[in-house]
């Protein structure tokens, strides 16, 4: 079996890979619903090839998140937020490619803060689809180009819809997100595209919609645009006022 290092969120840790060939496997606890990002620095290589790679996996040991690291990049790679659910986690630690090898100290931090306000991976398709609270901001990420996720929204009788989104700022006038909401009937009713540079919150024209459950795509709007920074989405719904939820305090092990 695999020999997993014990290691805590919220805790630096200094390791290096001491052969050519060899894995570092990390589990760690996530206390509670929340989200996390891994930071990663190392020493200086002299080479701009990518020496390590990580990749972070969820309880069933599928892997959420694959980021690499070249040698000559000395600041600290901070990877996308990703929304979890309590439970144990594992890290995994090796080379890019076996004939690229470094034996310099790498350090990482597994970032968590607890949260009731992320989306749950996976939730790529409409059968995992998270649901929204309607006036309740939801946060999410795309993980990597190639992730979806789909939110479910239950709508009790003849209503209007406004969507909001934003996301973190991507220095950039290309779209990024793409978001397809579907009626019931699972038929597309309306596209919405992100641009990078925009902070601020768009928010949709009113959209007339029935009794029914509706459901809201996010994906990468191309394969050339493409950004794991924080997204928001808000579905408002003209008969439920907006809930603002206080921010919980970060946790610390």
């Amino acid at each position: 079996g695999i020999d997993f290092q014990k290691i805590s969120v919220n805790t630096k840790v200094t390791q290096r890979l001491s052969a050519s060939g060899e894995v570092d496997w990390y589990s760690f606890e996530v206390p509670k619903a929340g989200y996390l990002s891994l930071s990663f620095s190392h020493e200086y290589v002299e080479s701009g090839n990518e020496f390590w790679q990580s990749r972070l996996l969820d309880t069933n040991q599928t892997e959420l998140v694959l980021r690499t690291y070249q040698g000559n990049t000395l600041s600290v790679s901070e990877g996308p937020k990703v929304g979890v659910a309590a439970g144990t986690y594992y890290l995994k630690i090796d080379q890019r490619a076996l004939w690229i090898y470094s034996d310099v100290d790498y350090t990482f931090t597994l970032n968590f803060t607890p949260a009731q306000d992320w989306e749950k991976e996976w939730n790529e398709d409409i059968k995992s689809a998270v649901s929204l609270t309607p006036g309740r901001t939801i946060h999410g990420s795309l993980m990597e180009s190639d992730d979806v996720d789909y939110y479910k929204l239950v709508v009790s009788r003849e209503d209007s819809l406004y969507i909001t989104f934003s996301h973190d700022y991507v220095d950039s006038n290309a779209l990024y997100w793409k978001l397809s909401l579907y009626n019931p009937s699972m038929e597309e009713m309306k596209i919405l595209s992100y641009v990078g540079n925009t902070a601020a919150p768009v928010t949709s024209e009113k959209i007339s919609v029935g009794a029914g459950t509706y459901y809201i795509k996010i994906s990468c709007n191309s394969n050339f645009s493409y950004s794991d920074v924080q997204y928001n989405l808000l579905a408002k719904l003209d008969s439920v006022p907006v809930v603002t939820v206080t921010p919980i305090p970060t946790y610390r092990s």
